[in-house]
């Protein structure tokens, strides 16, 4: 061991003491703290979170009445979990090790662990994913068929003219406006008024006439309008598969995924990879 970033420490800490130097941690100590961890991540699964879960939780935690009905493991840890390496130490972190204690949970053994198709392995192609599950009520989101996976995003660079700069940024992604699959991108920067979405709409519907394409017509905003602009869209492009997912950052070079609605439609999953390093 050669450093334990502070959420490790404080793991080390619980297991072996307060003040635990993590760099003399032997083999068989370190298969302790991924146990520890495979334990707090189980106890974000069920919702029952002890002191240190809760002291180390980023994000807020799930819906109390919700039952997971299937698990996922991405990354480089999931892989690890499918196909366990014979050294613990290949990657020279506890990833292999998490995984193997993980797989060995009894909890977790009962759970319905799946394994998805597409997965981001970070720390091998320099990508960052993060997930958010939108609500159904907000977002606009009509005769598309979901899932949809890796639609890359046309970020505009000149906002008086959206319809050239949608044109300009899927020509530099190497898209054609007319065949590819893809998400248009709103300008951070457009301001939440009537006015503001009726320039949109008139874009959006322009672009549409020049560059007519068989796939939906496909909307991300950071701005918390999606819903309405759909509705004011829709009559526009009576015929067009529509989504208009809102609250949603992207940046340059970002894929997005889209994900199959979750409790009846309540709860829409998307995810945004991003490089880590775009330029």
């Amino acid at each position: 061991m050669v450093y334990a970033h502070q959420p490790g420490q404080m793991i080390i800490d619980e297991v072996f003491g307060s003040g635990t130097d993590a760099r003399a941690l032997a083999a068989a100590q370190l298969g302790q703290v991924a146990r520890r961890m495979a334990d707090l991540i189980v106890e974000v699964i069920t919702g029952a979170l002890s002191p240190l879960a809760q002291s180390l939780m980023q994000t807020g935690l799930l819906p109390a009445d919700i039952t997971p009905e299937v698990i996922t493991l991405s990354g480089g840890v999931g892989e690890c979990y499918r196909n366990q390496p014979a050294d613990p130490f290949c990657f020279s972190d506890i990833g292999p090790l998490l995984a193997t204690a993980l797989h060995e949970h009894p909890r977790l053994r009962e759970m319905n662990v799946q394994f998805p198709a597409q997965t981001v392995r970070a720390t091998v192609i320099g990508a960052g994913a993060h997930t958010l599950s939108l609500s159904g009520s907000t977002i606009w989101l009509e005769d598309v068929q979901l899932p949809l996976r890796n639609l890359p995003v046309a970020i505009p660079q000149d906002d008086a003219d959206l319809v050239n700069a949608w044109r300009q940024a899927l020509l530099q992604l190497d898209l054609d406006p007319q065949t590819d699959a893809y998400v248009l991108a709103l300008p951070a920067t457009l301001p939440v008024r009537y006015a503001a979405l009726l320039t949109v709409i008139n874009a959006l519907t322009a672009f549409v006439a020049r560059y007519p394409n068989p796939h939906p017509l496909l909307v991300v905003a950071e701005q918390d309008f999606g819903k309405a602009l759909g509705m004011l869209l829709r009559p526009q492009l009576p015929q067009l598969p529509l989504a208009v997912i809102d609250e949603v950052v992207v940046r340059a070079g970002d894929y997005i995924d889209i994900g199959t609605p979750l409790f009846g439609g309540s709860v829409v999953p998307v995810t945004v990879k991003s490089l880590a390093f775009p330029s």
